[in-house]
């Protein structure tokens, strides 16, 4: 248990190198993927890929644009774009996951570019997004078309920690680019709804929660990627962290703040002396279990990001982002801008201890906020 963070700070320098290495990794991963999407690496840096991106295709585009911004290299430009499109092939899939696909895709590129072409396809997005809203459980499913390492993980009566982040990304941002009251509607709603249907009174967070689709009644809520069906996955408290610092920062409405911080306190306590957190934190086999760099990285990311514009612990939220950000540079990326020590899915034994793209990714853009 972590009762205070590492009060080092880290230098700007510090910082960019780290992004260099990462940035490098990019250019490795172009040169090994092609127009393929990194998914996890196996122990020698070797990319198990897509062809579709899976859930996580957004990400990897998500690190070129960032590349690109600091390179100026048209070459990752062109493929950023690319994949982009293809991506966008996906657009009108139901599928909650299409939220930070076409998030890191579509609107980070638009942004970037200030190209209108890929602001259509996130604001499609957020509109397919709030399609799948159902107003009785103010929860988005899964969706019929949602895959995870290629396998339908499909529900319409299943939500998700994650939906407080996942698929609101495009909404947020297509609320902020249009003004239009429907996307900040279903986004603030399904906020509030996490707050009630995932967070315990201790700030640890559920998985999934099992709803009846006509009604909306809750049936039952559960944790499958963690230790059991009652304990708390450490990603999922990382999402719902990350995810919750969104909708405050961009709500009407404020009134998620005591979740958040109930969120990060139960994190800040139960996270490992290094800043790195178990797979899950309440596995008592711990410390012989995988530790999970990705989570790391989106809390980072997610602390980060409120320390840039929360101005009333802002101190203390960048201070734990450097801490997470220190640990990760010092003892899990590579000169080589591998992270490592990246958990996906521990009861499946799907890379338990490997190099992850989302992972990869939210380390990349905390350096990137950081260094600002």
């Amino acid at each position: 248990m972590v009762e205070q963070p590492d009060q080092r700070t880290i230098s700007r320098i510090s910082l960019s190198r780290g992004r260099d290495r990462l940035i490098r990794r990019v250019y490795e991963t172009a040169s090994q993927v092609g127009d393929q999407f990194p998914y996890y690496a196996d122990p020698s840096g070797k990319w198990i890929v897509t062809s579709d991106g899976d859930w996580c295709g957004g990400h990897w585009v998500g690190m070129l644009w960032i590349a690109y911004q600091h390179t100026g290299d048209v070459v990752l430009r062109e493929l950023a774009l690319r994949l982009t499109r293809r991506l966008a092939e996906r657009v009108e899939s139901r599928d909650m996951f299409r939220g930070v696909i076409h998030y890191y895709s579509a609107a980070m590129g638009a942004d970037l570019l200030g190209d209108d072409e890929l602001a259509e396809i996130a604001i499609r997005a957020a509109e397919g997004i709030c399609s799948m809203y159902n107003p009785r459980a103010r929860m988005i499913p899964l969706g019929h078309g949602a895959k995870i390492k290629g396998v339908p993980v499909s529900g319409e009566g299943i939500g998700a920690v994650d939906n407080a982040m996942v698929p609101l990304m495009v909404v947020w941002w297509a609320w902020q680019r249009t003004q239009r009251s429907e996307f900040a509607e279903v986004a603030t709603a399904v906020a509030q709804q996490v707050c009630r249907w995932f967070i315990r009174p201790d700030g640890s967070t559920w998985q999934a929660a099992v709803f009846d689709p006509e009604t909306g009644e809750l049936l039952r809520k559960e944790t499958v990627l963690g230790y059991s069906a009652d304990s708390c996955w450490s990603r999922g408290q990382s999402w719902l962290l990350y995810g919750l610092g969104v909708a405050y920062l961009r709500s009407p409405r404020s009134a998620l703040i005591e979740n958040l911080r109930r969120v990060w306190k139960f994190y800040r306590e139960h996270v490992s002396d290094d800043f790195v957190p178990y797979y899950d934190f309440t596995d008592p086999h711990i410390p012989e279990v995988s530790r999970d760099t990705s989570a790391a990285a989106l809390a980072a990311a997610g602390l980060s990001l409120l320390s840039a514009n929360y101005w009333d612990h802002s101190d203390d939220f960048r201070q734990h982002s450097q801490s997470i950000v220190n640990s990760l540079l010092n003892h899990y990326l590579t000169e080589g801008g591998r992270l490592q020590a990246g958990c996906f899915n521990f009861p499946g034994k799907v890379a338990p201890n490997n190099e992850l793209i989302w992972g990869s990714f939210y380390l990349m853009e905390t350096l990137d906020r950081l260094a600002e």
